[in-house]
């Protein structure tokens, strides 16, 4: 999968054993990136970690979950502020 931040590079997918379930990791290696998968499914991603903590998207989606989806139309948008006036559904 394309790094649902910076649409430029695969990321890498890990997973984190825990004490009480398995989570899935998606790093980019390029911007730093990481997003956890917490359902387990695929379908929605939480930013939890970036390279580069004063980037606008860190700022602005720390530790949101957005759908894979949203995310891919976040890494199209040229900024956050872009992404959110593209936007059709309500975001910070």
């Amino acid at each position: 999968m394309i790094c649902l931040q910076c649409g430029k590079q695969a990321m890498q997918e890990t997973d984190v054993k825990g004490l009480f379930h398995t989570r899935r990791e998606l790093v980019c290696g390029r911007c730093g990136s990481v997003f956890v998968d917490h359902e387990g499914r695929g379908e929605h991603f939480e930013l939890t970690d970036t390279r580069n903590p004063t980037a606008e998207h860190w700022q602005s989606y720390r530790h949101q979950t957005l759908s894979a989806a949203e995310w891919r139309h976040f890494a199209e948008a040229a900024s956050p502020t872009q992404f959110r006036a593209r936007a059709t559904w309500p975001r910070p």
